[in-house]
């Protein structure tokens, strides 16, 4: 989502920084209270930011087009924020039971050490691999693969938008229950995220045509068929959604770290072995391959755990 932000504002470094930080922020509330259980209340600040936000949304939208929903959408994050602090500076921080005291500089490094930096990393992993796969599509194949790659990879995170946000939610399941319904649960998230992409798959295919012609990539002549294997590459994806909180859940950030250099090297060896053959069909080829060996080698480690 930065990264389409970023396209429309490249010229304003201000904005963009105003941007990420204000949905940094709104991510980092959100965890604290999937966190406290506050998911209810987390909702209601929700539509009470859009609801006031709508006037200003309508008139941004009619002036200046989608960039004005965009600011508009930012001004929406922005109060559900100031809902967000003043419900916490109320119910916790006025609270005289709660003491915050930092005791043990050396434990809180170790525990960022042993939990953040993996999640971090994990999550920086894809784009310079992604960038990486897309020079040596350019390099081999030429600028119009790179463009029907680009669009269809656009659709592909847009049409997983909804399992890939309900991540915090699954992690604040998945930490309040014990080992056996972590097991009974998982298998509950991946079958709600199958089906989520699968119904996302089947509007794909029905507006197939008109989405690549919106994305101008609809007269060339391979484009249908990257297009169809993203929707390939949404079940892979859909298998291992899921299991990315329940790793957190478990303390195995490190291991998550490692499935997701598997993914990384699963699709760079695929994309070298196959773009000269295929083009940019290789690229949702290669990442399919990668989530299929994550979700095997989940399974088998998640089965050992529970022996």
């Amino acid at each position: 989502m930065f990264s389409i932000l970023m396209s429309f504002f490249y010229d304003n470094i201000f904005l963009i920084f105003l941007i990420i930080f204000f949905f940094s922020i709104s991510f980092l509330l959100d965890g604290f209270f999937y966190g406290i259980s506050e998911i209810k209340r987390l909702f209601v600040f929700g539509c009470f930011s859009l609801i006031f936000s709508i006037p200003l949304i309508y008139y941004l939208v009619v002036n200046y087009s989608l960039k004005g929903a965009l600011i508009g959408l930012i001004f929406s994050k922005i109060l559900l924020i100031i809902f967000q602090l003043n419900y916490f500076y109320k119910k916790i921080l006025m609270n005289k039971n709660i003491i915050f005291r930092v005791k043990y500089l050396k434990e809180i490094i170790l525990f960022y050490k042993k939990y953040n930096i993996p999640m971090v990393i994990s999550g920086l992993i894809a784009t310079p691999v992604i960038t990486f796969c897309m020079y040596v599509l350019s390099s081999r194949k030429g600028m119009e693969e790179v463009a029907i790659f680009s669009w269809c990879y656009q659709i592909y995170l847009l049409a997983m938008f909804i399992p890939v946000a309900l991540g915090s939610y699954y992690l604040s399941m998945f930490s309040k229950i014990n080992l056996d319904d972590k097991k009974k649960n998982i298998d509950k998230v991946t079958r709600f995220n199958i089906l989520i992409s699968i119904l996302a798959s089947v509007v794909m295919l029905f507006f197939s045509e008109i989405i690549l012609s919106l994305g101008g990539v609809g007269n060339y002549s391979n484009s249908l068929v990257v297009f169809y294997s993203f929707i390939v590459t949404m079940f892979f994806y859909s298998l291992n959604l899921g299991y990315v909180s329940l790793w957190s859940s478990l303390g195995k950030n490190k291991f998550q770290l490692k499935m997701q250099f598997l993914w990384a090297l699963s699709l760079i060896i695929t994309v070298l072995v196959l773009v000269d053959s295929f083009g940019a069909i290789s690229m949702p080829i290669g990442m399919s391959l990668g989530f299929l060996f994550q979700f095997i080698v989940q399974r088998y480690k998640f089965k050992s755990l529970m022996v």
